[in-house]
């Protein structure tokens, strides 16, 4: 998968988004993480490479790449086959959840 991203400049990108003064609101304000904090560098980190520090900047960022590449096929491919589900919905902010808390537990 990596060869596919080698011609986009994953660094120049990543600068870009280490300069910018956009964060989260949980983490400006209350020095907390969000299970999202992250994830961007995560996913850059994937497209580059660079697996040991993905998973450093954050441990959802394969998962959820994955998930949301598999969400665009399927509502690409056959939109009236995809539906919420609402099992699947309450689990996965669940998870969200759980890992935000779990990540700031470890940090403090």
């Amino acid at each position: 998968m990596t060869f596919l991203f080698r011609s986009i400049e994953w660094t120049r990108i990543e600068n870009v988004l280490s300069a910018s003064p956009a964060q989260c609101p949980l983490k400006r304000f209350l020095g907390l993480k969000c299970a999202f904090c992250g994830m961007t560098h995560s996913w850059i980190a994937i497209f580059k490479g660079e697996w040991a520090r993905a998973f450093q900047e954050n441990l959802l960022g394969l998962p959820f790449l994955v998930g949301t590449m598999i969400l665009a096929l399927v509502v690409a491919i056959r939109p009236a086959a995809f539906k919420w589900s609402r099992p699947a919905t309450v689990l996965s902010l669940a998870v969200l959840l759980s890992y935000a808390i779990a990540r700031n537990m470890v940090d403090a």
